[in-house]
């Protein structure tokens, strides 16, 4: 692995969500919706593409031979061993209406597997950074998960799982059990706050690579783990769709997973 393409992304990155920053005081929010995603209730707008196309703009700029593979453009496949992923607009709806808690979503992969990651929330001016063995960071500052191990007292999120009875079909006692179920405005926002302790479980159904490669890496170098539905491994180095519950901590994980059904099949596939 070569370590100066992780010390030259780690200095180059910030100059490149200041040019998102720029770009966005150049666009409204509402009016921008251009389609349906694929799945029919997912939108698109003209920022999702324009973020993407300037991301893989400033890739090809600055690291030679990488691929790039994001949610907006098919995947640039040139044979790299190093593979970024981007989620331009993680909340896409929210950033249609408004509502400033949405977040773009970046992973740095080695042969699949995590190695960077950057979610940028810009109208609230806060980056969350990773680096594997190395920690999760809010503006600089460690972040880490909460000490919660016991899921009567863990406040459950998630984002795709649409209505309460739904939730209570796939989750069965744990969400019965816990302390709080909420329903998740992004999985940006819900990863972010369960790698800083806010919150201690994240549902997260069908889950695209390039939301689960950075999101991932985010939680367990916070201290926190992620797993499969039915107690299987969740695999990081996977790139289609697959099912994950990330965790407070280990100890919360092996007690929880104890109480969740198997989920119905994915419904996406890339």
């Amino acid at each position: 692995m070569d370590q100066q393409i992780l010390i030259t992304a780690k200095i180059i990155m910030p100059s490149f969500l200041q040019t998102i920053d720029r770009y966005l005081l150049t666009i409204q929010y509402l009016g921008t919706k251009i389609k349906k995603g694929a799945d029919s209730k997912s939108l698109v707008t003209k920022a999702d593409l324009h973020i993407q196309t300037m991301f893989e703009q400033w890739v090809s700029e600055n690291f030679t031979g990488q691929n790039v593979f994001g949610e907006e453009n098919p995947p640039q496949s040139i044979g790299s061993d190093w593979i970024w992923y981007i989620d331009p607009i993680d909340g896409t709806t929210l950033f249609s209406r408004g509502i400033q808690e949405w977040g773009i979503i970046i992973c740095l992969t080695y042969r699949e597997v995590p190695i960077l990651s950057w979610i940028y929330f810009p109208y609230i001016k806060s980056l969350y950074f990773s680096q594997k063995n190395q920690g999760s960071y809010k503006n600089g500052l460690k972040i880490h998960t909460s000490a919660v191990n016991a899921v009567k007292k863990a406040v459950v999120s998630g984002v795709y799982l649409n209505t309460l009875d739904r939730e209570e079909i796939m989750l069965g006692k744990l969400w019965k059990d816990s302390l709080w179920g909420l329903i998740g405005r992004s999985l940006a926002t819900d990863f972010c706050a369960l790698a800083e302790g806010k919150i201690d479980i994240v549902v997260c159904y069908d889950c695209y690579s390039w939301e689960y490669k950075a999101l991932s890496l985010l939680v367990e170098e916070a201290g926190g783990a992620c797993c499969g539905f039915n107690k299987s491994k969740f695999k990081v180095s996977q790139t289609q769709p697959q099912s994950l519950i990330a965790f407070s901590n280990a100890k919360l994980m092996h007690t929880a997973i104890k109480l969740v059904r198997t989920p119905p099949p994915l419904t996406h596939s890339v």
